[in-house]
């Protein structure tokens, strides 16, 4: 695919004086790590002070660039007729003329890529700051990584993407955005449209006063962007017009002036761990809904691989498949996957664990960084049977079990893993069907000295010994005896369904 880049502002950010420079080295990895695609760049800047530096550097990636004086705000400011000492500048956040200059030189950095007729049409068009990957070094423990570019080979055409992060109900994250030529063209007009937003009476101000739309003025967290419609709170929160200097909150209002909002996805880029899907052809029509999922609510993994016995699309949707006997027994089928995987960190997956929510990031994120650190061997976002655990210091509500007396240990649920010790488990069960399996590695778990950590945060229970998982919220399982399970989620199946243009089609239920 051909991938423009259009990069713009300072070169550092206000934290760093090298943090353009680990930008660049950001901006080299996401190349080498999608050999298969071109990238072009075009680069728009007003900092004189880094002209040399910048240059250097993307000299080495043949990029079109552009470093100019700035232009004065202030005064563009006054011929506009707008009074910005009546608005507060948020502690750590930027003055009116700062986020202008950012707005402008984003716009120019876009208009330079798309003036540019020597390289006609592009697959990707991605927006970013110099300081690409560096903000959350500096924003303190953030429950979403969100600097890092989220653009992947999984992304959807026709949506325009952002980071996810816990505050969507206040706006965008602003950082970077990944959508088409014609999504970049409508974003470069933002910097016309917020010169009219401080104006006595706007209606961007107008809007604060009355109520953000999908917001909730008594949780600032819920994300009422990805709740379905009539879940959404009818509490908006309300702001004064002095609270109005706020880039995230701009970004919203503008992209519900396009078309931009009801376009809006978003992505994240979770290093170092690789999705693995345990699959059947006869399954994969569930299959397909659990990529479909993920599209939706958790776009977080840049390398996927399928377990299975044929190859069928996924490999043409860019998933690595590893293909099994179908004589094998469970055991041994997975077996031969994992051999064929190089990957240290894996998140595990059925087919049939199909996401019905976003996952809290913060969460997802703790677990990761426990099995990536070689503090766990294996993380679990079930909750069922009996665990005990002792709480993890500084991880939002993650347990080590206490592997003594937690009569369950082990389940074969969504569940991140090392690699290796997961084939060194499946190892003492060769030739073992799932449910012999699932029983008899409750013993060896122990035998072997395995670390595991489990979710502690409880939601609605289903049957007698399990709940679900408020922190990774997904179905348990979506396929019972050959039949889609509306007995226990039918509900949360047909919401899935309707949000992903699926349906039940020839499977039958069980209810």
């Amino acid at each position: 695919m051909k991938i423009a880049v259009c990069l713009y502002g300072l070169f550092n950010n206000r934290h760093s004086k090298i943090s353009g420079f680990e930008g660049f080295l950001e901006i080299k990895k996401l190349i080498e790590s999608h050999p298969e695609d071109t990238f072009s760049f075009w680069i728009y800047s007003t900092d004189l002070g880094e002209e040399a530096a910048i240059r250097h550097l993307y000299k080495t990636l043949d990029a079109k660039i552009l470093i100019v004086e700035q232009q004065n705000f202030s005064q563009i400011m006054k011929g506009q007729g707008i009074d910005a000492k009546q608005f507060d500048i948020p502690s750590g956040f930027r003055s009116f003329e700062n986020l202008l200059s950012f707005y402008y030189s984003r716009g120019k950095a876009i208009e330079m890529m798309l003036s540019d007729s020597s390289e006609g049409e592009f697959d990707w068009v991605i927006v970013s700051r110099f300081d690409s990957g560096q903000l959350d070094r500096y924003n303190g423990r953030q429950r979403a990584q969100v600097a890092a570019i989220g653009y992947n080979n999984f992304l959807e055409r026709g949506s325009f993407y952002s980071a996810a992060w816990d505050q969507h109900n206040i706006g965008y994250a602003d950082q970077w955005f990944v959508g088409s030529r014609e999504d970049m063209k409508t974003l470069m007009g933002m910097y016309g449209h917020s010169l009219s937003y401080l104006k006595t009476g706007s209606d961007y101000l107008t809007h604060l006063k009355g109520g953000i739309f999908d917001s909730n003025s008594e949780n600032e967290f819920s994300n009422e962007r990805n709740l379905p419609e009539e879940k959404r709170s009818r509490s908006l929160l309300k702001l004064p017009g002095s609270k109005a200097l706020n880039g995230h909150l701009m970004h919203k209002f503008f992209f519900w002036e396009t078309e931009l909002y009801s376009k809006s996805k978003f992505s994240l880029n979770h290093e170092g761990v690789a999705l693995v899907v345990y699959s059947h052809s006869d399954y994969f029509d569930s299959m397909k809904l659990m990529h479909d999922t993920l599209g939706l609510y958790y776009n977080a993994f840049r390398k996927r691989h399928l377990i299975a016995n044929n190859e069928g699309e996924w490999g043409e949707l860019g998933y690595s498949v590893a293909l099994y006997s179908e004589e094998s027994s469970y055991v041994d089928r997975l077996i031969q996957g994992l051999v064929q995987i190089e990957d240290e960190v894996i998140f595990f997956n059925h087919e049939d664990f199909l996401l019905i929510a976003e996952p809290d990031y913060r969460h997802f994120l703790d677990a990761l960084e426990l099995v990536k650190l070689g503090k766990l061997d294996y993380f679990t976002f079930a909750r069922g049977g009996i665990q005990v655990g002792l709480p993890i210091l500084g991880r939002r509500s993650c347990s080590r079990f206490v592997n003594s007396i937690s009569p369950w240990i082990f389940s074969i649920q969504p569940s991140l893993w090392n690699r290796r010790a997961l084939l060194r488990l499946l190892e003492k069960h060769r030739g073992q069907n799932i449910w012999e399996f699932e029983s008899g590695a409750q013993k060896s778990f122990r035998k072997m000295g395995l670390r595991g950590g489990f979710t502690t945060k409880r939601g609605k229970k289903r049957g007698q010994l399990h709940w679900d998982n408020p922190m990774y919220p997904y179905i348990a399982t979506a396929i019972v005896k050959g039949r889609w399970n509306t007995l226990e989620y039918l509900e949360e199946l047909q919401t899935v369904m309707r949000d992903t243009k699926n349906g039940f089609g020839s499977r039958g239920t069980n209810s």
